[in-house]
This record gives C-alpha cells, structure tokens and sequence, in this order.
C-alpha cells in the first residue's frame, strides 16, 4: 500500500487479504445462482449515463469537481463497504437517505438474496486524473425497512430540506502498482466533508472545491 508522495508504506500483508476479499466478493456476486440474480441493482437508475446533460425528470445529480485552478491531487471513496456512494451521503434531518438499495439487506418482495461487503476504491479526480470530477444520479428514493418483514422497501422521498455531506481528500493510501486514475483499494487519509443544503424537488447539487 502507497501513501502519497511516498510517505509510508503500509504492511505487505493488506495485499493478500484485498485479493481474498476481491475473490469472495467476487464469488458471491457472480456465482450466486439465482438468488443473486434477483438482488440485480444494475437496471433502471444505473444505466443512465452519469455524463448525460438533461436527466429525466425526478432525478437529481450530485457532483464534486476540483476548481480549474486546483493544483493539489483529489481524491474520493468511491463507494463504502455497504455498496453506497463513499463520497456523499445525503440527509434529511437526522435520518440518513439511502442513495441506493441496501445490499446488506433482502428485498421485499424478491426471493431471499443479500451480497457480501463491498471492498471500499478510491481514485483520483481534478488535475492530471483521467475524470475532472465524480457523480451520482439519485432517482428520489430510498430504503424503508418493512415493520413486519425486515425486508427493504425503496420509496419516493418526501419533497422538503435535505443536507448532502461531500467527503473528498488530499492523500490517500493505495497499492504501489495501482494506478488512482482507475478506481483502485484503498482508503482516503484525513477526510475533508463539506455539508450543503438542498430542497427537494431540485435537479442538481454539486460543490466545487
């Protein structure tokens, strides 16, 4: 594992265990049999382009860009351990809004499935990165777990005050032959998060650094 500009490097040992943990992920997303081709998240929000100019209505799109000007490396979690945009979460008072299906949990109403963790990637935006920023299409909705069941339910999301919380950093750990250009392990060092408020129904948000 690399820090930036060299700083430290980190034991040998992460190397096997994110292999082991690509495999298993792996394993469980593509030799699920039918129970995972049930829990199939891939259709409806996720094939919208994240780079298309007009969304369709009733979406809203969360953006975090480098300034022109900015000449320090960016970073940003990709997504978190429970398949969740790792960059922004989004609130409404204190109750987080789940941009996507939870994967942890089944889904009602769809035979009995969950996946594993998700390994945590980072990667690189602004200056010479390939991306100049990072973005996320949310179609208004999120998970209500089901009283009776325990199952998860994604429903509308009320018009009204939202936060959304950015996270992004300067440094970042990796792997030596990784390249952060890519979405890459690894794990960003001390965090900035920046909280912006929103009102629903709205089409974009976004925080330029």
């Amino acid at each position: 594992m690399l820090k930036l500009n060299g700083t430290s490097t980190l034991n040998r040992i992460i190397v096997p265990v994110a292999v082991c943990l690509i495999t298993l992920y792996l394993g469980c997303a593509g030799s699920g049999g039918q129970a995972e081709t049930e829990r199939d998240d891939s259709l409806g929000i996720d094939q919208i382009d994240p780079g298309i100019e007009s969304l369709p209505p009733g979406m809203v799109r969360f953006t975090l860009e480098p300034s022109p000007g900015t000449t320090d490396a960016v970073y940003v979690s990709i997504n978190d351990a429970g398949g969740q945009p790792g960059w922004i979460r989004v609130f409404r008072g204190t109750d987080r809004i789940y941009l996507k299906e939870r994967c942890e949990i089944e889904d009602c109403g769809r035979q009995a499935a969950v996946c594993g963790a998700a390994i945590p990637m980072i990667q690189q935006i602004g200056r010479s990165a390939s991306s100049g920023s990072v973005e996320v299409i949310w179609d208004v909705t999120t998970s209500v777990i089901d009283s009776t069941s325990g199952c998860e339910i994604r429903q509308a999301s009320p018009e009204g005050e939202y936060r959304a919380r950015f996270c992004y950093a300067h440094e970042a750990e990796f792997e030596p032959t990784s390249d952060p250009q890519q979405p890459t392990p690894g794990r960003l060092i001390q965090p900035t998060c920046v909280e912006q408020i929103f009102i629903l129904p709205t089409s974009e948000v976004s925080l330029r650094l």
